[in-house]
């Protein structure tokens, strides 16, 4: 019911990736737009045990994300039914890591809002879906 089981490519090279960026660097507060699932919420939340945002637009990906938050036993993540930053309080906060695992055109319209939201020195992790 909404996108993000780690099976596809795209979701486990982000994994990947985010298990890579954890080891080098302390993530304090992290962000994923477009959570679906949550899967690359809970990798974040497992690895730095640190503060967690997830945002998504559809209502259909945050009842599945809760109920997914709950099946695993996950807690601490925050989440936003918004279409990527577009809540007045996440257009506010900013990340050590943002991670984004959507359709390619959605990173494109929002590569302004990512650097506004990316402290400095911070990390972007992304992967366009065609």
């Amino acid at each position: 019911m909404a996108f993000g089981t780690g099976k596809h490519e795209s979701t486990y090279l982000a994994i990947k990736n985010i298990e890579s960026m954890v080891k080098k660097k302390k993530i304090y507060k992290s962000c994923d737009i477009g959570t679906g699932s949550g899967i690359l919420s809970f990798v974040l939340r497992k690895l730095t045990m640190k503060q967690i945002v997830a945002t998504d637009i559809d209502i259909k990906s945050q009842k599945v994300f809760f109920s997914n938050m709950n099946d695993n036993y996950i807690n601490g993540i925050k989440f936003f039914r918004c279409d990527g930053f577009k809540s007045r309080k996440l257009m506010q906060m900013k990340f050590d890591l943002i991670v984004a695992n959507i359709f390619l055109n959605e990173l494109k319209r929002m590569g302004m809002q990512f650097s506004k939201n990316l402290k400095s020195g911070g990390c972007l992790i992304i992967s366009g879906i065609l």
